[in-house]
């Protein structure tokens, strides 16, 4: 496992060398130009991940209005942006402002990609995750719904996207006490994940870990967690 100064120290030196790339399209490009924006938004993400969440607010919301100016306040772009800065605001926990950020990307994503697109879907998933977090379970439920209809349709019903739904409902039924509903959507999930990602995944070990609490929760333990989580993928149907 990577420890946390090792990955400090990975975080310093590719914000070097975005830094780097970012003053040479700066200087090439000009401040207002896609390259340069792309540049910024990688800067800014790293400023996400050390946990530097006012400086990466300040950095997107630049991002965001040099992409206005280039393709207008109604692009794919600008919902790009605006996800990202409701994701910060989401780990701020000021919920209220990530909330209304995720709703202007859905709003543009639904008039520029369609209700049906897929990258509509995961604006779907953002507002339940926000909701989930804000512990109103019954808007997460229904955004949750949303973005699995979509995903089924579009994606199928094992990819991963399809999986992070599952996953998220499960979670919402769990937190509602429906547990029994909850175990079939999150042995679902991990089905998924553990087929379609790499091995030592984060969300298969976030998956995993999350049907072990509820297993220790509610299950006699006449079977190790291993053999039960076995067998039950064994008649899980996806």
């Amino acid at each position: 496992m990577i420890s946390a100064s090792t990955t400090a120290c990975l975080y310093d030196d590719a914000y070097e060398w975005y830094f780097k790339a970012f003053k040479i399209r700066e200087k090439v490009f000009g401040r207002e130009h896609p390259e340069t924006a792309f540049t910024l938004n990688s800067l800014a993400g790293i400023h996400d991940s050390k946990g530097e969440y006012n400086k990466a607010l300040e950095v997107y919301k630049e991002v965001l209005a040099i992409r206005e100016k280039i393709f207008g306040k109604n692009h794919p772009k600008i919902a790009f942006v605006c996800n990202n800065i409701g994701f910060v605001y989401d780990r701020l926990r000021d919920y209220d402002n990530a909330l209304e950020w995720h709703e202007r990307s859905l709003s543009i994503k639904e008039q520029t990609l369609g209700p049906d697109h897929p990258s509509t879907s995961l604006s779907y998933n953002n507002l339940a995750s926000v909701n989930f977090d804000k512990g109103d379970l019954v808007k997460s439920e229904y955004y949750c719904l949303k973005a699995l209809k979509i995903q089924k349709n579009r994606l199928g019903y094992e990819h991963p996207h399809t999986a992070m739904s599952y996953n998220t409902l499960g979670r919402i039924l769990d937190k509602r006490g429906e547990d029994k509903a909850a175990l079939p959507l999150l042995l679902k999930a991990y089905q998924i994940r553990c087929k379609k990602l790499t091995p030592g995944h984060i969300d298969i070990i976030d998956t995993r870990t999350y049907i072990k609490t509820i297993y220790e929760r509610t299950r006699p333990h006449e079977l190790s967690f291993d053999l039960w989580l076995s067998e039950n993928l064994k008649i899980v149907e996806i």
